[in-house]
């Protein structure tokens, strides 16, 4: 186990962990419980020991080696991005489309207001479930996109070099590491800015 990390490493896990976190399924209704819930739950996790973040990091390397690696040896800073300039996962959540997800987080909120009920052409069932299970969590992140803002441990995780999730997409400044849905919502919301912890 690693004994010590950078500052920027340890906020990037935690940014990491806070988007990990499910919502309670009765709080959409009220905004001021969904704000108390989502502020307990930050503070829950700024609280954690360094250790217990490096282990979170660590035990991530059984499911996805790649992230591990880059939460705990890349550098990473934080500053403001253009969603025009962010590429989310080439099908986000297995249910978007490659065509969705081809250029920026913008053009793939485009995608959903183009079709909001379904997929176009023929599809299954499985697939147009999935694709709207999706759709229905980034209008609901977007609904909630000023209250998302306000909390500094919801900035997404992206990556400046070594980009993946990406393959045979357009080449944009920063691919996703975490928070697909979240910029896809701030795009639907009508931002033209995120927050977000950067890997370089």
């Amino acid at each position: 186990m690693r004994a010590v990390l950078e500052p920027a490493n340890l906020c990037a896990i935690r940014c990491w962990l806070m988007a990990r976190l499910p919502w309670p399924s009765d709080i959409d209704a009220d905004p001021a419980q969904l704000r108390q819930h989502l502020f307990h739950e930050a503070e829950g996790i700024e609280a954690l020991p360094s250790q217990t973040l490096i282990e979170e990091a660590e035990r991530e390397a059984q499911r996805d080696p790649h992230r591990s690696e880059r939460l705990l040896t890349w550098s990473w800073r934080n500053e403001v991005i253009r969603l025009s300039d962010f590429g989310t996962w080439h099908t986000v959540g297995d249910a978007l489309p490659r065509e969705a997800c081809r250029r920026s987080a913008v053009e793939a909120a485009a995608f959903l207001r183009k079709f909001p009920d379904g997929l176009p052409g023929p599809q299954g069932p499985d697939r147009q479930a999935r694709y709207l299970t999706h759709v229905s969590k980034i209008r609901k992140l977007a609904k909630s996109s000023d209250l998302l803002r306000s909390v500094p441990l919801l900035s997404i995780l992206a990556a400046e070099r070594d980009q993946r999730g990406r393959e045979e997409c357009e080449a944009l400044r920063f691919s996703c590491e975490d928070g697909s849905h979240r910029a896809i919502a701030m795009a639907l919301a009508g931002h033209e800015t995120i927050s977000a912890w950067i890997a370089y």
